[in-house]
């Protein structure tokens, strides 16, 4: 095995890590769309098995030689951060056991690769906790405007209505007026006016629409 397989190895593991990472920040709903999260799975389990197949078989401390780990659990801390949690632990899994089969390999045995390896499963339990937290609160946050937005509408709403409410009543007030002020004043007003009056308030509050001014004796309109 030379020098330069190696760097090209390696060159070329981290290059395609990072074009992993690009499918994580690249704009797209929350969760990951399926095809971005089987692509990065794919990122993970290529990488470890590039890298991996490369170890000395005699060496008992590894070291910075499994440095391919590293960029692995930051694929899958982002597809657990982006709600594919447990996409992420299947890239976990998947790690775990491309290393396992290169130790059965190598030496007979997986035990030899997964002392290097068993120990990344550890930061990934702390970032799904974090990231289910994230997300409930996420869910939470969203709630509480949507529940915001309709409160406020609702109030538009009531707002609008009682608007209209004392429009209405200025109106009838305004109908009304001349008649009450005759009665006020001790005068009996027209009985065809009352009449009059009574046919306009019956009609404004079946339809507005249809209502019309009630006229009063001597065919004055009252003012509407």
């Amino acid at each position: 095995r030379s020098r330069i397989h190696d760097f090209y190895v390696g060159r070329t593991v981290l290059v395609t890590v990072l074009a992993a990472l690009l499918l994580v920040v690249l704009p797209s709903p929350t969760p990951l769309p399926a095809w971005r999260t089987v692509v990065i799975l794919a990122v993970i389990v290529f990488a470890t098995a590039a890298v991996t197949w490369q170890l000395p078989v005699d060496v008992t401390d590894l070291g910075y030689q499994t440095w391919e780990y590293n960029p692995c659990d930051l694929l899958m801390f982002c597809l657990a951060i982006r709600a594919r949690i447990v996409s992420a632990w299947i890239g976990q899994v998947a790690m775990q056991a491309t290393v396992a089969a290169w130790s059965v390999a190598v030496t007979g045995s997986p035990v030899h690769g997964l002392l290097t390896s068993y120990t990344q499963a550890f930061p990934l339990v702390a970032c799904s906790v974090f990231a289910i937290g994230l997300h409930y609160t996420a869910r939470q946050i969203v709630a509480h405007r949507v529940a915001e937005r309709a409160r406020a509408e609702q109030e538009a709403r009531a707002e609008e209505a009682g608007r209209a409410g004392d429009a209405e009543l200025r109106v009838v007030r305004e109908m009304a007026a001349p008649v009450l002020e005759q009665i006020v004043a001790g005068d009996a007003p027209e009985p065809a006016s009352v009449r009059a009056l009574e046919a306009a308030l019956r009609d404004r509050i079946r339809s507005p629409r249809l209502a019309v001014q009630p006229r009063l004796a001597g065919g004055d309109a009252v003012p509407a």
